[in-house]
């Protein structure tokens, strides 16, 4: 608050002179604990501050050298305190002036973390960028690693702000990478998000490049032009990170690297500009390099004409100088003109025509086509609509032009890029680590058949909630999400006309499941980046395929490399179906935590005695029977069996269920129902733990003959009987 109060001072001293007066009196709230007052007087003189939290005021701070301008700092204030105070100056001779009482109220305290929100990555070689945003301004920094343990930092900005960006680089090729972000407010208040990965190109060094360089260059050869002095680009820099943002998403599809920075790194020097030109563009074409000078350079310098941006068709491959050039100042500097024309550029470089219009007669209407509904080819006018690679007529009104056969012929030297997750349950990927409830990912979807399958297993029932989003810089894809079960129906989807989609608390009983990826397909270039982030319920699981049980195989052994896992995950890796899974353990172990409970259990003990299995231990049972060196299927099937023997032992009612179970259980996944009779079925048990090839035995004979259901069911109820 100010004022310029003023009270009355002592009288004049006998020698005369100005009275004291106060002028500009202000209080500037500093925090929640202090405060700074302001004023002036007319004389120098000393200052004192009373103040307190009524009108009685009761503290005060004084200091005694003679001013005019006087600032003093109150600290120890309360926080969210409405304070009141009064100033007094005394000139040399003890004329004083006192203001009328002003007040002032302090800051709250800030216990709120800042809010992390819309966290992505961006891959470029072995680059990656990760963006996220925050409700209010904090500092930036990013924690990375190979695994959850993470371990390096990138170099804290201690700029506060609301949109984040970090660059993480010298990162090693086709290597999955752990991130989390950190975020901390001016009030100390520290924001750590969940566990997000990405993995990097496994192609980097010996895929094709996109270089784009905004750096400026010089040419000495360009086709029938000599000696291209292309000048920097002078926009802003969030204009250039947009620009790549876009320029990945285009190319994302294809096998190629997009970087920012120069791969010609040379450790000699040359004699002359033209020297090191000429080596730079010997190099570029003999590693596949392909440059997009975007320059502040006007086309008319040395084209004769304004234009976005100039290329030779197939110069990616021809003896021409493997470069394109987009010029920003033709283009308004503005980040999605240069983006598209970057893109269009290069697609000529790598041999792609225009996309063009014709009327019903065979007549050119239009060179560029500005596409239909928001959507246009990059070949064509892209530059205020959502740009897509196209199939339609090119040179002549019957020449059709597939973009994607175009990029990927075999002459440029790079096709698609590897797919992250397969297209169906069998080679399902996984989520990664789910950070309690909340995970994320991403992904590319190559074509319009593309289908990206992500295993996810829920073990108690609750709300899914998924949502997917899209490039936020020249977005190609418009996205559709299904949830589908075990066997592959389709549960829940969502495909509007958003280009990203949500699923939102959507109740799943506990089991088995697949969130599937898809484009919703309305041209051929739906194609394009995607990033998932979701939540599901405590417990949940995701692993890699092939995890269909209708397509589960009986293996020689069972592996982990992730470590241990839970009972009811190790019945359903042993091959029963979801189903039966859950049908199994509810009548046995209706209060597992399925999260490797610790057993000790001479039972158990004894029956992987009986198989001559030496590696037993008090540890959780998940963690002893995955070491494919020393434990065999048949082990999985005793150690469960045997836990449901000792269930049944002391429950009557699942000791019924059990002995049913044993005598024909009805599988609604397809298991067989055909017994020969507990006895046999018994004998045949035994006799085949007892081969000196437990494994092959198992596959071969009880698998083909009772099935999984049947065979733990035998075993625990003959358990039950001794």
């Amino acid at each position: 608050m100010a004022g310029d109060g003023i009270s009355a001072g002592k009288p004049d001293g006998s020698g005369g002179g100005k009275p004291v007066k106060i002028s500009k009196l202000t209080s500037t709230v500093l925090s929640a604990s202090a405060a700074r007052i302001a004023w002036t007087t007319n004389v120098a003189a000393d200052s004192t501050i009373e103040y307190g939290k009524t009108s009685l005021l009761g503290s005060s701070v004084t200091d005694s050298a003679l001013v005019t301008k006087h600032s003093e700092e109150l600290t120890g204030l309360e926080a969210d305190t409405q304070y009141f105070y009064r100033v007094i100056s005394r000139d040399s001779t003890g004329r004083e002036v006192i203001s009328a009482v002003q007040t002032f109220t302090t800051q709250s305290v800030d216990l709120t973390a800042p809010v992390i929100s819309n966290i992505s990555s961006t891959l470029s070689g072995t680059e990656a960028t990760i963006n996220w945003q925050t409700h209010e301004p904090a500092d930036t920094q990013v924690e990375y690693g190979t695994t959850t343990d993470y371990g390096q930092f990138t170099a804290l900005n201690l700029n506060l702000v609301s949109s984040h960006s970090q660059v993480i680089s010298g990162l090693s090729p086709n290597t999955t990478y752990h991130y989390r972000v950190l975020s901390r407010d001016a009030a100390g208040n520290v924001s750590v998000s969940g566990d997000f990965t990405f993995t990097t190109s496994s192609n980097t060094g010996n895929a094709a490049t996109i270089f784009l360089n905004f750096g400026g260059a010089f040419i000495p050869q360009w086709g029938s032009y000599s000696n291209l002095a292309m000048a920097a680009f002078t926009g802003a820099a969030s204009v250039i990170n947009n620009v790549l943002q876009a320029i990945i998403e285009k190319f994302s599809p294809f096998n190629l690297n997009i970087t920012l920075t120069n791969p010609f790194a040379p450790s000699q020097t040359y004699s002359t500009p033209t020297e090191e030109a000429n080596a730079k563009y010997a190099y570029y074409t003999q590693n596949r390099i392909q440059e997009v000078v975007v320059t502040g350079t006007n086309s008319s310098t040395y084209f004769g004409g304004n234009y976005g941006g100039i290329a030779y068709v197939n110069s990616f491959t021809s003896s021409i100088v493997n470069s394109v050039f987009v010029f920003a100042s033709n283009l308004s500097n503005t980040d999605r003109y240069i983006w598209e024309a970057s893109a269009h550029e290069t697609g000529h470089a790598f041999g792609l025509q225009h996309q063009s219009q014709y009327d019903a007669n065979g007549n050119r209407i239009a060179e560029y086509y500005g596409g239909v509904n928001g959507v246009a080819p990059i070949m064509g006018n892209s530059y205020n609509k959502r740009g897509q690679w196209w199939y339609g007529t090119s040179t002549s009104a019957t020449t059709y032009q597939n973009d994607f056969a175009v990029i990927t012929k075999s002459a440029n030297g790079f096709g698609y890029r590897s797919d992250e997750a397969g297209d169906n349950a069998d080679s399902a990927a996984a989520f990664g680590d789910i950070f309690g409830t909340s995970f994320g990912t991403q992904g590319v979807l190559t074509s319009t058949a593309d289908r990206d399958y992500y295993e996810f297993t829920t073990t108690q029932d609750g709300l899914v909630s998924f949502s997917s989003s899209v490039a936020a810089y020249g977005a190609m894809l418009d996205s559709a999400l299904e949830i589908r079960d075990a066997n592959g129906n389709l549960i829940s989807q969502a495909a509007t006309s958003s280009l990203g989609e949500t699923i939102s608390n959507y109740f799943l009983p506990a089991g088995q499941y697949f969130l599937v990826v898809r484009s919703q397909a309305v041209r051929i270039g739906d194609v394009g980046q995607f990033w998932i982030n979701g939540t599901v319920p405590e417990g949940t699981t995701s692993t890699a395929g092939p995890l269909a049980p209708s397509d589960a195989q009986p293996s020689g052994g069972a592996s982990d490399e992730g470590g241990g896992v839970a009972p009811s995950e190790l019945a359903g890796s042993a091959g029963l179906t979801p189903a039966v899974q859950r049908t199994y353990f509810a009548i046995f172990f209706p209060d597992e935590p399925r999260t490797g409970k610790k057993i000790k259990s001479a039972s158990v003990t004894a029956v992987a005695k009986t198989l001559q299995v030496s590696q037993v231990s008090d540890r959780p049972i998940s963690e002893q029977i995955y070491q494919p060196s020393s434990v065999s299927p048949a082990v999985i099937m005793a150690v469960i069996a045997t836990l449901a023997a000792e269930k049944a032992a002391a429950d009557p009612a699942a000791r019924a269920e059990l002995f049913q179970l044993a005598a024909g259980p009805v599988d609604p996944q397809g298991w067989a129902e055909d017994f020969a009779g507990f006895g046999h079925s018994a004998e045949f048990v035994e006799k085949a733990a007892a081969e000196e090839n437990t494994e092959n035995k198992h596959t071969e004979g009880i698998y083909s003959r009772l099935g999984l259901p049947g065979v733990l069911s035998v075993m625990a109820a003959k358990l039950v009987e001794k």
